[in-house]
């Protein structure tokens, strides 16, 4: 109902207007590029890769955010988020929060795991006043490339009680660390974890597996009575190392 105010003799009612408004300011938007970030090529243990992802504003104005991982599949993966020239969420921080004035952000990824494996992770991004977003990172990490390079060793004939020298090659492929021991195909007890284990704890392989197990200079037997002695039976090869094992064959029988 329009509201009169003025005089009614020496000036004209003046009407006064009522304006009803509501206003919709533009939703913020906010687009991730790419929405899932995988990791291709070699991904190996306990090393570091990363890759860049581009948040985009869609909207003009600033942009404010809240960022936060929603969750990984195991906890030997870590998936740290740098945001250029600002924060890093860790997993160790619950979440961090800024602001986008220009048109792009670069976020920078970094992950590492100590599990071979496929590795997942989910990131959650909060955006006042405007839909949320969210990306995924994705990797497949795997172990240590070890080529040996004599997968049969022929001693061909040899006479009786005479030796045989032959040497085998092993060459890590990979820019991390590879542990490996020789034993024989048959015995099932023996594996790397178990023989660490006995290491560790009493520098000599426990006698259960001594039993079975190849250890430095000890005679192994063959099924037709004759012995093989390798120089050693276990080593660890550095990066990209390339390593000759001498081995003696005694022709008994």
């Amino acid at each position: 109902m329009p509201i009169y105010a003025g005089s009614n003799t020496q000036f004209l009612s003046i009407p006064m207007i009522q304006f009803n408004l509501r206003g919709q300011g533009n939703s913020c938007k906010v687009d991730v590029q790419p929405p899932i970030t995988f990791f291709e090529g070699d991904c190996f243990i306990n090393q570091s890769y990363s890759e860049t992802v581009k948040f985009l504003k869609m909207t003009q104005g600033v942009v404010r955010y809240k960022l936060r991982m929603e969750s990984k599949n195991r906890d030997t993966f870590t998936c740290d988020v740098r945001i250029q020239g600002g924060q890093t969420l860790t997993d160790s921080t619950d979440m961090i929060e800024g602001e986008i004035s220009t048109n792009s952000l670069d976020f920078t990824i970094q992950i590492k795991s100590e599990e071979c494996g496929k590795a997942l992770a989910y990131f959650y991004i909060e955006i006042e006043d405007g839909p949320p977003v969210s990306f995924s990172v994705q990797a497949d990490f795997r172990g240590p490339i070890v080529e040996l390079l004599e997968p049969v060793i022929d001693l061909e004939l040899a006479k009786v009680n005479t030796r045989q020298y032959r040497t085998l090659t092993l060459c890590n492929e990979s820019p991390i660390p590879a542990m490996f021991i020789i034993k024989n195909s048959k015995n099932k007890k023996l594996t790397i974890d178990n023989f660490i284990s006995s290491e560790t704890t009493s520098h000599q392989p426990s006698d259960s597996l001594q039993s079975s197990s190849l250890i430095v200079g000890k005679p192994i037997n063959t099924r037709r009575g004759n012995v093989i002695i390798f120089e050693t039976s276990h080593y660890t090869l550095r990066p990209h190392e390339k390593k000759e094992i001498e081995i003696t064959a005694e022709c008994l029988n």
